[in-house]
């Protein structure tokens, strides 16, 4: 069985011979690097030895995902996805947010909308650029070729890209005094992310992807009825596309978005990613969503990675997987490894994983 079929498999809840597809993931490239150093391998090899059954792959637009990597900036500066505008340390994108280049994971400096109603007569970025699927069809054809299963990702799709663009305390308040401009700029990102979509779905990749961070700690940043009005119908189109292709739907959000799953199940729904086991309890969106979710995640890395044992870790990766698998619909992965995550509890999450899945 391929790595792509075990995935493809998860995201249908079909068993696949008592095997789980894996996910390697770190917050960014140099924590990834960090650890490959702790195993005394290049970062390419250690990448290559972690053997993802699933393998990310970035449109060059995307700055805030890639900007660290290296030779990614120059490139994306060389195709016009990237623009210098003197501010130190930063780079803007092509939807106008400058990016933070050194820094952990992905910094906001700066939104290009000082005011919600310029959003009306804003210049939104052209979805038929050239060269903005630079590199995907190589990549694809690599994962195709190995027997993996890809996945083009779409993070900051429509709260994180909107609130990125006016600043999030003008957003927030935005939805409550200037319905129209906030519908009006959802509607040109839809459409933007709809057309994306389109393009993204030619290449057949194994799954479709977004991301939208709806979660706290504890419970959601909007209401419920917010979201219906907002997000729901917007995310029903956009994840229409991947569904009316055949393509299996993952979304991305961290902490608790348990308060918007049934609509998100409504709106089309496969996957959701992760299950943060801080915000969220486990055996609880198991019983309520296992039926109609798969699971893409969902290992504890806040609180167990960072500061338990690794004995407590291989017991948290065998905790997720008796909860999260129960229908067979589990990725398992360890979601954003931060750098001060101890050598041995890293040691043991891998050991464990691999135990229980890949190819």
């Amino acid at each position: 069985m391929t790595s792509k079929e075990l995935v493809a498999n998860a995201a249908r809840r079909k068993a696949s011979d008592n095997k789980v597809p894996l996910y390697f993931h770190f917050a960014d490239k140099p924590t990834e690097k960090k650890y490959a150093d702790c195993y005394g391998m290049e970062q390419a090899d250690f990448y290559e030895w972690l053997n993802s059954d699933l393998r990310d792959i970035f449109l060059i637009e995307d700055l805030h995902l890639q900007i660290q990597a290296e030779g990614f900036l120059s490139k994306a500066y060389d195709l016009g996805f990237a623009v210098d505008k003197g501010l130190y340390n930063a780079a803007y994108d092509v939807w106008g947010c400058a990016w933070t280049i050194d820094c952990l994971g992905q910094e906001l400096r700066e939104s290009p909308i000082r005011d919600i109603s310029e959003v009306f007569d804003y210049p939104y970025p052209d979805t038929e650029k050239p060269r903005l699927f630079y590199g995907v069809q190589e990549a694809i054809d690599v994962n195709n070729s190995g027997g993996y299963a890809s996945v083009i990702t779409q993070y900051y799709t429509l709260f994180e890209r909107a609130w990125a663009m006016t600043g999030y305390s003008e957003f927030m308040m935005a939805c409550y005094t200037d319905l129209d401009a906030v519908e009006y700029l959802l509607d040109r990102i839809t459409e933007n992310k709809v057309r994306i979509a389109e393009r993204i779905c030619e290449l057949y990749p194994t799954l479709g992807h977004t991301g939208d961070d709806f979660g706290l700690q504890r419970g959601g940043v909007i209401s419920t009825e917010l979201f219906k009005k907002l997000f729901k119908p917007r995310y029903e189109k956009i994840w229409g596309v991947y569904k009316k292709n055949g393509i299996p739907v993952v979304h991305h959000s961290c902490g608790d978005c348990s308060m918007y799953l049934e609509d998100m199940i409504d709106a089309g729904l496969d996957i959701l990613h992760p299950v943060q086991q801080t915000s969220m309890d486990i055996n609880e969106i198991a019983d309520r969503f296992g039926k109609d979710l798969s699971f893409f995640g969902s290992i504890d890395t806040a609180d167990v990675m960072t500061g338990g044992t690794p004995d407590d870790v291989r017991r948290n990766v065998d905790k997720t997987v008796e909860c999260l698998n129960r229908y067979n619909g589990l990725i398992l992965s360890m979601i954003n490894v931060m750098p001060n995550a101890p050598y041995e509890n890293v040691r043991a999450a891998i050991e464990q994983m691999k135990m229980y899945g890949g190819r």
